[in-house]
């Protein structure tokens, strides 16, 4: 999803290539670690509130992405970015056959 989009948003922000390549690694990264971590948590929380959560930290993690500034914020808000939108999109994975009719 925005392994396309962010690293060029990035460079025009004046970034150097590499950084913004990172910041692709980061988002993968982060939803890989996220989906992990909430699929372990699944078994201790309900689906409900692993899915509040879940969209809680992607609109966290979007403001924190719109307001930060140089690598030292960007790069962590970019890994939750990851973390959280990369998870909700496979959180929806698990759930949508449970109301598909």
């Amino acid at each position: 999803m925005s392994n396309n989009w962010l690293p060029s948003l990035l460079v025009e922000r004046a970034f150097s290539t590499s950084q913004a390549s990172f910041s692709a690694a980061l988002f993968t990264s982060g939803g890989a670690v996220g989906t992990i971590v909430v699929g372990l948590l699944l078994g201790v929380a309900t689906r409900g509130q692993m899915t509040v959560a879940v969209f809680t930290g992607c609109v966290v993690a979007l403001f924190a992405l719109a307001f930060a500034n140089g690598v030292g914020l960007i790069m962590p808000a970019v890994f939750a970015l990851g973390l959280f939108v990369t998870t909700a999109k496979n959180m929806l994975y698990g759930v949508a056959p449970l109301f598909w009719r």
